[in-house]
């Protein structure tokens, strides 16, 4: 395993706080040798694990009148379902958010090693866990406020 960590992270992780995180998961227990972790800074990790999207519940809990009423008008207007059905979803993309993610197990393929590679990080083809690590961070703090852990330790307990 082969572990690449941000020089601007350096003094937030280190290899054997990952390899501790890592032994902790009996998933990642059975494919460590097997796999390269990347701490990377998220604009660099959205190149390779680009955010994804979700519908916000409480946009669409918002929206259900509308809705709502736009389902019955299919049983009453069938001629004009499909400028209905077109109404609908687009109220419902109005709800989309954009899901950015912490971390993602991948398989690093020529392209993605070459992206890497352009900013600068010894990356090598095959399976590998990519960590965001200022989202870790940002998270790892939201924790700390909610259970008033020390701000050192924050990381860690994360």
């Amino acid at each position: 395993m082969n572990i690449f960590i941000d020089s601007s992270f350096s003094k937030l992780v280190d290899k054997n706080l990952i390899y501790e995180l890592l032994s902790i998961s009996p998933y990642a227990q059975l494919i460590i040798d097997r796999v390269n972790v990347y701490c990377l800074e998220s604009e660099i990790f959205d190149l390779i694990c680009p955010p994804k999207k979700y519908i916000d519940p409480t946009c669409l809990r918002e929206k259900r009148c509308v809705i709502q009423k736009m389902v019955a008008s299919i049983n009453e207007v069938s001629e004009f379902i499909e400028t209905v059905l077109r109404d609908f979803w687009r109220h419902i993309s109005e709800c989309e958010r954009p899901w950015a993610n912490r971390g993602c197990y991948v398989h690093l393929d020529p392209k993605d090693v070459s992206i890497l590679r352009d900013k600068g990080i010894q990356a090598h083809i095959g399976p590998s866990i990519l960590l965001a690590i200022d989202r870790v961070q940002e998270s790892a703090d939201k924790i700390n406020r909610k259970l008033n852990i020390e701000e050192r330790d924050t990381f860690k307990k994360f």
